[in-house]
């Protein structure tokens, strides 16, 4: 019973299942405004608001903004990576489950 749950059920929703979790990392990753409001130590910051530093009022240091926003790219970009060989398996697996 539950190796039929997982071989039907659990195979045609994982593209939503890590649809949801690749959304989640995203927004977890990019979590600007309650690192704002609760960390007040700059050794805790997270990398938005540590990206914030280089703008100051009047001028910004474009240079070593671009390198932060590049480091901070590489991590989404490789879980989607990761995961994203599983989108295509969830869809059409359950639909040849006879084969």
């Amino acid at each position: 019973m539950l190796s039929a749950f997982v071989r039907i059920v659990l195979r045609n929703s994982l593209p939503g299942i890590l649809s949801t979790a690749i959304y989640s990392f995203l927004l977890a990753w990019n979590n600007y405004l309650i690192a704002l409001v609760f960390l007040r130590s700059d050794s805790n910051f997270t990398l938005p608001i540590g990206l914030q530093t280089f703008f100051q009022q009047n001028q910004a240091d474009w240079g070593p903004v671009m390198a932060c926003a590049v480091i901070m790219l590489l991590p989404p970009v490789l879980v989607f990576a990761f995961l994203n060989r599983f989108f295509s398996i969830g869809g059409v697996g359950g639909a040849l489950a006879g084969k």
